[in-house]
Formats: C-alpha cells, sequence, structure tokens
C-alpha cells in the first residue's frame, strides 16, 4: 500500500469519528472525497501545531495490521 501522509491518515479518522465505519470505506473512496477530509484534517494539523502539538506516526506501524 506504500506510505500514506499524516494528512491522509488523519483525515480517514476524522472521517471514522464523524460517521462511524461506513462504507465505502476510505480505501475505496474516490480521490476527491478523500480530499475534502484532508483538507479538514491539514486545518486540524495546522490548529494544532499552532498550540505546540504535534502528530507522528509510530515506528513500525502499518495500515496492514
Amino acid at each position: 500500500m506504500g506510505e500514506r501522509s499524516i494528512p491522509d491518515r488523519l483525515g480517514e479518522a476524522l472521517r471514522v469519528q464523524s460517521l462511524g465505519l461506513i462504507r465505502p470505506l476510505w480505501e475505496d473512496l474516490p480521490e476527491a472525497r478523500k480530499d475534502l477530509w484532508r483538507s479538514d484534517a491539514k486545518k486540524l494539523l495546522v490548529r494544532m501545531s499552532r498550540r505546540g502539538l504535534k502528530v507522528v506516526v509510530e515506528e513500525g506501524y502499518t495500515d496492514d495490521e
């Protein structure tokens, strides 16, 4: 699957938080719909950064688990 960006991972998490685990799943969504969630994720990352918070991907984590 390759490395996913933090906005991509966070966008998926925001979607699940808002809507629950619904179909289509993230990997089946069209890119245009993913981009809407990624945009929200990027905004959240900026807000967090301004407050001294940082998001990192845990070492050794894969999406295949």
